[in-house]
């Protein structure tokens, strides 16, 4: 950061201005710590899980940090899933495609299903944007590259059939029926 200090004589008045350059590579670094504090809150939520939140991070971090986020295998977090399993009851599951903001409502004013991102991984991650750099030992928020096949779409495919594999008994689906082709069968 480059701090300059420009004086200015206009009119027998003494002018100080104070210019302060911020290169924009600081601007857009990387947020490891805005990140991991934003997953200790959410996950500190989940009183079951609140003393071991930092273990959480550690092995969610441990997926994707110093690993390029592009073509990144939704089989890295596996572990995640298989250390820190869905607990949620049994008939409690709600799946849901294109409609996530009513069933956010619809969940928030009923505790009656659990959708995925009311479970801890799914909270902890909801709306999260994150991705390493070979060779970093930082997570990114921003100046993550565009790829189809990333580190945040394979979480989220990950943790959709982790999710489907867990549900036992009724599962409910609340889809969107504007939609000619609400889901995708093959998935």
């Amino acid at each position: 950061m480059e701090l300059k200090i420009k004086l200015a004589i206009a009119g027998g008045v003494l002018l100080l201005a104070v210019v302060v350059i911020v290169p924009p590579a600081t601007l857009l670094s990387p947020r490891t710590s805005q990140f991991r504090k934003t997953f200790r809150r959410r996950c500190e939520a989940f009183p079951q899980t609140s003393q071991r939140c930092e273990e959480i991070l550690s092995t969610f971090e441990k997926t994707y940090v110093g690993k390029d986020p592009c073509n990144f295998p939704e089989e890295a977090y596996r572990p995640l899933f298989e250390d820190y399993p869905f607990t949620h009851s049994c008939d409690k599951t709600m799946f849901w495609s294109d409609t996530k903001d009513l069933v956010d409502q619809f969940c928030k004013e009923r505790n009656h299903f659990v959708p995925l991102q009311n479970t801890l991984l799914g909270n902890i991650l909801d709306d999260q944007k994150w991705c390493g750099k070979k060779s970093s030992k930082d997570t990114f928020i921003c100046l993550c590259k565009t790829c189809k096949i990333n580190t945040v779409s394979s979480f989220w495919v990950r943790a959709s059939a982790e999710f489907a594999k867990y549900a036992c008994g009724n599962a409910v689906a609340l889809l969107d029926g504007a939609i000619s082709k609400p889901f995708d069968p093959t998935r």
